[in-house]
């Protein structure tokens, strides 16, 4: 089968990218010819480059480019299916797929279809079902809120070409609700991002020597936004390592907060014990190898969870809040314990609860390496594979 992916990020950018990337080349793998359109190259999948778009270029203007640009590939390559990923190019793909006749999937990986910001997140951390010019007024600045709101306008115009694709893929059934306060209901599957088995685990004997980390290594892995809740994990891991300095925690990441984590480290004299890294995906292998807990510690619904199931891959306990699709990927008491996000006394308790007790923490890593052998990507491609067959017989 012919298949024309498009996305606007590099492979790197994010989980999303991650998990579209996987699926690809395991199509291809299954004999599929598999094309992408997108800003960057995917190694090893045939990738037409489109420019990338301004800041200020008005949506219309967007979704235009994209319909040509999409539609001369479909012609070129004879592309029998469009498979859309993203919010920038998802809305012109799907319009060109109509237009030269061919069956369109679009893939929802978070809310930018319900959200200007795609997290459903007030900046009080409070979540919401989806934005309204009212919430736009009251969370974002005079200057920037007409700009929101055209956005949301724009977003909440398309809804019915959305559901309009032949087939719908979410990745947890709290992205399924969201869609449905959007009136996209129909022909919408639930299938999880995949990952790959296949990762090893670390043969780097000595990173724990080279990252200067102590016996326990409690480990973050994200970028360091407000939505994925840093701050807040942060001040508890500090109360634990100032009682306990035989305690490292690794945060590996990167992002718009990472001056005011390494002010909190600075000011409370703890260099030694909490280790800021900004590791590349292919890295992680040594991050989860050599940590004893993963923490999650997000303060808005994330739509999937991809570090809760990597972590579990490489048998380790994870401790998660307990929003949006985590709560399908850990199970509490079993691979992990689920918590609110904002209770850092229930924090501070269950994290000395898995230092304190290896059996617990071997367990539930086992639990947990059993339960991500569900995630694997063959396992998810052939999901995928088979909603195509029906698809084109359809």
């Amino acid at each position: 089968m012919k298949i024309l992916f498009t996305t606007y990020y590099p492979e790197q950018t994010g989980g999303a990218e991650i998990s579209l990337a996987l699926l690809m080349r395991e199509l291809k793998n299954r004999g599929h010819e598999i094309y992408l359109a997108s800003t960057e190259e995917y190694k090893g999948i045939e990738t037409f480059l489109f420019k990338k778009f301004k800041k200020m270029l008005f949506f219309g203007n967007q979704e235009n480019y994209v319909v040509g640009f999409v539609s001369k590939i479909i012609k070129d390559k004879n592309i029998e299916l469009v498979h859309a990923n993203d919010r920038l190019t998802t809305i012109g793909a799907l319009k060109a797929a109509k237009k030269n006749e061919v069956k369109s999937v679009v893939h929802f990986r978070d809310y930018w279809f319900a959200s200007p910001n795609s997290s459903c997140l007030t900046k009080d951390y409070k979540e919401y079902g989806i934005c309204t010019n009212k919430l736009i007024m009251k969370n974002y600045a005079a200057y920037r809120a007409p700009w929101e709101i055209y956005k949301l306008s724009y977003l909440r115009k398309n809804w019915k070409t959305l559901g309009e694709a032949d087939l719908k893929i979410v990745i947890s059934n709290h992205l399924r609700n969201k869609l449905a306060m959007c009136e996209i209901t129909k022909n919408i599957y639930n299938i999880p991002n995949p990952i790959n088995l296949n990762l090893s685990k670390s043969d780097k004997e000595n990173f724990k020597e080279e990252n200067k980390l102590k016996k326990i290594v409690v480990a973050y892995a994200g970028s360091l936004t407000y939505t994925k809740g840093i701050l807040n994990i942060l001040d508890v891991m500090i109360n634990i390592i100032k009682e306990n300095k035989d305690i490292s925690f690794l945060i590996a990441g990167d992002g718009e907060l990472k001056n005011q984590v390494l002010s909190k480290i600075k000011k409370n004299n703890l260099k030694d014990n909490i280790i800021l890294k900004k590791f590349t995906h292919t890295e992680m292998n040594d991050v989860y190898s050599n940590s004893d807990i993963i923490l999650i510690p997000s303060v808005w619904s994330e739509p999937f969870g991809r570090v809760a199931v990597e972590a579990m891959a490489f048998g380790k306990p994870v401790i998660s809040s307990n929003l949006g699709g985590l709560k399908e990927t850990v199970q509490d008491g079993k691979n992990g314990i689920l918590l609110n996000p904002t209770d850092k006394d229930k924090w501070k308790i269950s994290i000395l609860k898995l230092i304190n007790d290896e059996n617990l923490r071997m367990n539930m890593g086992k639990t947990g390496e059993e339960l991500a052998k569900n995630y694997d990507v063959k396992i998810i491609t052939e999901k995928i594979e088979k909603l195509y067959e029906d698809l084109k017989t359809s």
